[in-house]
C-alpha cells in the first residue's frame, strides 16, 4: 500500500509514517487549518548508543563469515567467544537493528553453469512464436503433458484416527524403525485443464502410476501366508520407465484416451533430464511408440 511506497521512498519506518498520519488527523479534528507535523524535539529520545566504530566492524566481519544464518541468540553467544566479549543478546540485537539488520528468507538454489543457463534460454525461446509485427507470444501449452516421479512414505509416524465407544481400538501401525520407512516412487502424467472441442471439461488429469512390483509370497511366514499377494517397491529404472510409458495401461494409452482430439495436430510430453528418461535408447523407442495407432506424440525435455 501507500505505506510501503512512502516507508521505501523516504527511508523511515511504518510505525513513523503511522504516527505522523495520527498526528495529522488528531491537529484537523481539533480545528487546525495548517497541521504542524515538524518534530516536537530536537534530539533522538533514549539513551545515547555505545556502538563505535571498532564493534561494527567486528560486527560485519563476523556477519559476512558465519554469523548470518544464526538466531541473535547463538550470533551473540558465538561472538562474545570469538572477540572475547560480554554482550547480552538484546545488546546485539540493539546493535544489529542501529546497523541496519534485516531477516529475509534465503532458498537453495541449483548450481548451473553457462551452458545450463543457456539451455534454459533455448527451451524458453523455443516456446515463443512472432506475431507478424515485431512482438512475440508464447505458444499454446494446451497439447503439452508434464510427467515426472515423487517419492511416497507408505505411512506417517503419527496421524489421528476415530474410534467410537461400540467399536473395539484400532491397532497401531507398526515398522521396522521410524527413521526408516518405506518408501514408494510414483509416476504422474498432467496435462492442462481445458474446454473439449465437444463441450465438456477435461481437468488435464491423466494418471498415476506406482513403480512396483507384483509378486507372490514363495513361503509362509508371521507377515503373510504363502501364496498371497506381495507388493515390492522398485527405483525407476529406464526399462521400468519404458514399461510404463508404453504398457497397455501407460502414460502413452491415458494420453490417447483423453487427448484424442489432439491426435492430428499432436501432443508434446515433456520429462526432465533424469537418466531412465533417455538412457539405454529410451529416446529411441519413446520417440517409436509415440506415434503409432495414428496418434503424434513426442517427446521434450526440460533442461
Amino acid at each position: 500500500g501507500y505505506g510501503t511506497i512512502l516507508e521505501n521512498r523516504f527511508n523511515v519506518s511504518l510505525r513513523q509514517i503511522q504516527r505522523i498520519a495520527a498526528d495529522y488527523d488528531r491537529q484537523i479534528t481539533d480545528g487546525a487549518i495548517w497541521p504542524d507535523l515538524t518534530p516536537k524535539h530536537d534530539v533522538i529520545r533514549g539513551s545515547a548508543s555505545d556502538l563505535t566504530e571498532e564493534i561494527m566492524e567486528c560486527i560485519l566481519e563476523y556477519n559476512s563469515m558465519d554469523g548470518y544464518w544464526r538466531s541473535i541468540r547463538d550470533f551473540t553467544n558465538q561472538f562474545n567467544t570469538i572477540y572475547g566479549t560480554d554482550f547480552a543478546h538484546t545488546t546485539m540485537y540493539k546493535y544489529t537493528t542501529i546497523m541496519g539488520s534485516v531477516i529475509r528468507n534465503s532458498h537453495v538454489k541449483p548450481l548451473l553453469k553457462d551452458i545450463h543457463k543457456l539451455n534454459r534460454l533455448l527451451f524458453v525461446l523455443n516456446r515463443l512464436e512472432p506475431n507478424g509485427d515485431g512482438t512475440f507470444h508464447i505458444k499454446s501449452m494446451k497439447n503439452v503433458v508434464h510427467v515426472d516421479e515423487k517419492w511416497f512414505f507408505v505411512t506417517r509416524t503419527a496421524r489421528k484416527i476415530r474410534t467410537l465407544r461400540q467399536e473395539q481400538r484400532h491397532p497401531d501401525q507398526s515398522v521396522v524403525h521410524k527413521s526408516h520407512i518405506e518408501k514408494v516412487m510414483f509416476l504422474a502424467a498432467v496435462g492442462v485443464p481445458q474446454i473439449r472441442p465437444d463441450g465438456t471439461y477435461f481437468d488435464g488429469k491423466i494418471g498415476i502410476w506406482p513403480v512396483v512390483e507384483h509378486t507372490v509370497a514363495q513361503r509362509a511366514s508371521v507377515n503373510r501366508p504363502v501364496g498371497a499377494e506381495v507388493i515390492k517397491a522398485l527405483s525407476l529404472t529406464s526399462e521400468e520407465y519404458r514399461h510404463l510409458m508404453v504398457k497397455e495401461d501407460g502414460v502413452l494409452a491415458r494420453v490417447r484416451e483423453k487427448m484424442a482430439w489432439l491426435g492430428e495436430s499432436g501432443v508434446i510430453i515433456q520429462h526432465d533430464g533424469a537418466s531412465p528418461h533417455e538412457g539405454r535408447g529410451n529416446d529411441f523407442h519413446l520417440a517409436c511408440a509415440g506415434w503409432e495407432h495414428g496418434f503424434k506424440i513426442d517427446f521434450i525435455k526440460q533442461p
